[in-house]
């Protein structure tokens, strides 16, 4: 299987006795990628299909997962078990909004047009993304992905502009 994916979530504990299995979202969109049916799931880097024929909200990011064929005894074995779907399923953005993996392997340029290295990775921190630049120097540095601190990013030529903080040179 060699389709790209993205994450909508990931499983954790086993809720109630009937296999349900608690699903953290990881998506802004629930409401369109969390419904019955085909999914993908990756544990320990093996990407296999599984067959989702319920889901349900539970609080305001947690979600109820039904597995077809998963009792209680193999919903254990879903836990932390990422929940995927293939990247053209993706709905497409518009404007300043962006899949933060999209960012993976921008340029990144401060205000005076100078390159300061590439985004090698990027994660949902609990206030804001963030960004993994590998600079000129090969030095990763972490850096907040938010308006505050991105000045413009243009999709067609991968380049990130940011404001650099006092110190930051």
């Amino acid at each position: 299987m060699d389709k790209p994916f993205f994450i909508i979530g990931k499983f954790g504990k086993v809720h109630g006795v009937k296999g349900l299995i608690k699903l953290y979202s990881t998506t802004d969109f629930p409401e369109i990628y969390l419904q019955p049916g085909s999914f993908y799931i990756r544990k320990n880097k093996i990407i296999s299909e599984i067959n989702c024929v319920s889901i349900k909200q539970y609080r305001k990011e947690v979600f109820l997962v039904g597995i077809e064929d998963v009792d209680i005894d193999e919903a254990v074995k879903f836990s932390n078990v990422e929940l995927l779907l293939p990247t053209e399923e993706r709905v497409q953005t518009r404007g300043n909004t962006i899949y933060i993996e999209d960012v993976i392997g921008m340029s990144v340029h401060d205000e005076d047009d100078k390159f300061r290295g590439t985004v090698i990775d990027a994660e949902q921190g609990p206030g804001n993304d963030i960004l993994h630049i590998k600079g000129n120097d090969n030095e990763v540095f972490l850096f907040p992905f938010t308006r505050q601190w991105v000045i413009s990013f243009n999709r067609d030529k991968e380049i990130i502009k940011i404001k650099l903080n006092e110190g930051m040179e």
